[in-house]
């Protein structure tokens, strides 16, 4: 019970970081987590993107950083190299990373390797209600190499997402300041 009301207490301050996030997260048996999440952002999807690819300046979207080894312009797409801060051990998981544009507004990334048996993401970007606004949809899929408990691994995910979700929003409001 103890350690249950230490991961609810972690969540409870990522869920006010991001309010209007709508998030969905499923485990499935073989301990892969399928991620839905809808974000309304408060600029055009071209300053989104521009975040979102901004790859030099990924550690500010993360709650504890990221250590970026090498970022790389290939032919199919941006290559990265990172380390992610595991939560509650110590160490770092190592992530290896390919992100393209398949079509405007769709930014597709996917496994090369690292410490990961499946990882997945893409970002949809499309116009709000307004032009000012993004509509943000996030699909992912993940699944680490070492085995961890399906609803250790949800509560994780959720509280490291909804702190990036509002970490993204900071950002978008940052560039949207800085850009004349």
């Amino acid at each position: 019970m103890g350690m249950f009301l230490l991961l609810l207490g972690l969540l409870m301050p990522a869920a006010a970081a991001s309010p209007g996030a709508l998030l969905n997260i499923a485990v499935d048996s073989a301990g892969a987590a399928h991620v839905r999440a809808v974000l309304e952002l408060s600029a055009r999807p071209a300053v989104v993107h521009a975040v979102l690819t901004d790859y030099g300046h990924w550690p500010l979207l993360f709650p504890r950083g990221l250590r970026i080894v090498a970022i790389s312009q290939e032919k199919n797409g941006v290559e990265t190299d990172v380390y992610v801060p595991r939560r509650f051990l110590p160490g770092e998981f190592h992530l290896v990373t390919l992100t393209r544009e398949t079509v405007p507004g769709i930014l597709e990334t996917s496994l090369i390797g690292g410490d990961f048996l499946r990882y997945r993401r893409t970002w949809i970007l499309t116009p709000g209600l307004t032009n000012d606004e993004t509509r943000a949809e996030l699909e992912m899929d993940i699944q680490l190499k070492q085995w961890i408990p399906g609803w250790l691994f949800t509560l994780v995910l959720k509280h490291e997402l909804l702190e990036h979700f509002g970490r993204l929003q900071a950002e978008v409001a940052r560039h949207l300041a800085e850009t004349p």
